[in-house]
């Protein structure tokens, strides 16, 4: 994949759930979401949106939940094994995130990173949050 165009060709076909973000629309950028399921009943909530910096990038979030601010600290120390992004806080949920730049991005490496960033989050979410915070 070259473009944002391919990622969104790609997104909407591998994942027939996913929809345009609105907000994202009214802000003038682009973006999907959809639920991955991650076994033992579970989904993942995955946002894959086009980072609006020059140069062409995504950004893939999974959400996590609100962790407990006397587990945060704990929750940090797990995410220093994360092979990619990391752990952030935004809007005052937890998420699990990584920018990629979408130049040599191949289709088999963009469902690698998009299935391990909804694993990872998905077993966070079980240890901190509990049930399927989706």
């Amino acid at each position: 994949m070259a473009t944002w165009n391919d990622i969104k060709g790609y997104i909407q076909k591998q994942y027939p759930n996913a929809q345009q973000i609105e907000l994202l629309k009214e802000l003038n950028m682009e973006g999907f979401e959809f639920e991955l399921e991650t076994g033992k009943n579970r989904t993942q909530k995955i946002c894959v949106q086009k980072v609006p910096f020059g140069i062409e990038m995504i950004q893939i979030l999974s959400l996590i939940g609100k962790i407990e601010r006397d587990k945060v600290d704990f929750a940090l120390e797990k995410a220093i094994y994360l092979p990619f992004g990391g752990l952030i806080k935004m809007h005052g949920m937890h998420f699990i995130r990584e920018n990629v730049i979408i130049d040599n991005l191949s289709p088999d490496k963009l469902t690698m990173l998009i299935e391990s960033i909804a694993g990872f989050a998905d077993a966070l979410e079980e240890e901190f949050i509990g049930g399927d915070a989706n």
